[in-house]
């Protein structure tokens, strides 16, 4: 496992756990008698901040991952084959379209 790995695994792991956090604490607040309003406001708060930096972690985790799928197929395939391959592709769609083309 490459140190790559640990990255993305530890922002699913870490996001799992501010969710996990953030839905006991929401689950868990019930507004009583005496209940300060100053308090409750304050732990809904704390708890929609730890859902939000739950979902934060996970979109981290995508991004490393489509960053990394993109730099190593550059680097297995080279950046020039990619470009010769988009400019036939772009001039294979131009002719198509020109054939298809009616006056």
């Amino acid at each position: 496992m490459t140190r790559w790995d640990w990255y993305v695994h530890g922002l699913w792991i870490l996001g799992s756990l501010f969710l996990i956090l953030g839905a006991v604490l929401a689950g868990n607040l019930t507004w009583i008698e005496g209940t300060n309003s100053v308090a409750f406001g304050l732990a809904v708060i704390v708890a929609f901040l730890l859902i939000l930096i739950a979902g934060l972690m996970w979109i981290s985790a995508a991004a490393n991952i489509t960053q990394h799928e993109t730099f190593a197929s550059e680097r297995q395939y080279g950046v020039q084959k990619y470009a010769e391959e988009f400019a036939g592709q772009s001039q294979r769609y131009n002719d198509s379209r020109r054939a298809h083309r009616k006056f």
